[in-house]
């Protein structure tokens, strides 16, 4: 999938996560869909990749695009990274970072290559149903993107 794709996925996630409306899901939406770009710092191409190229490229080198990054394992281990940096009052936030980073994982689950889920075993989970920048992802994105303004519509009763 395409960054900004991730990106709405990512906010719908938040949204869906956040255990209230108003100020906490906008919070949420946000964390979630920065969160989101996180397992693709596997790859230097990438737009969170480019942001950070020197950790991009050393992920990478060890471990390649779609490794573990893009499995359980990535995901825990980047939510306690931030548990362990974020004060304990901010630490409710590391939800939000969980929510945006599975929903990467599962989104890639609808590409064909799939994901290394369960790594380091490398069978590759997935459902194939959406191209990169395919017809059915833009689809997708437009759908998602509808959803994340009906709710900011609901929260700012415009």
């Amino acid at each position: 999938m395409l960054w900004h794709t991730h990106v709405v996925i990512g906010a719908v996630a938040g949204i869906i996560t956040a255990p209230t409306t108003g100020k906490e899901m906008i919070i949420a939406t946000c964390i979630s869909s920065v969160a989101a770009l996180f397992p693709d710092i596997d790859a230097p191409y990438s737009k969170i990749g480019r942001k950070w190229p020197v950790a991009s490229r050393a992920v990478n080198l060890f471990f390649g695009h779609r490794g573990v990054m893009h499995s359980l394992i990535g995901c825990v281990a980047v939510l306690f990274s931030f548990k362990a940096v974020l004060p304990v009052s901010m630490q409710y936030l590391s939800r939000y970072i969980g929510a945006g980073y599975i929903s990467h994982i599962l989104a890639d689950m609808l590409n064909p290559a799939g994901v290394p889920l369960l790594w380091p075993i490398k069978k590759r989970f997935r459902v194939p149903l959406i191209r990169t920048g395919s017809f059915a992802e833009k689809m997708l994105f437009a759908v998602m993107a509808i959803f994340i303004f009906a709710k900011i519509e609901q929260i700012f009763a415009f």
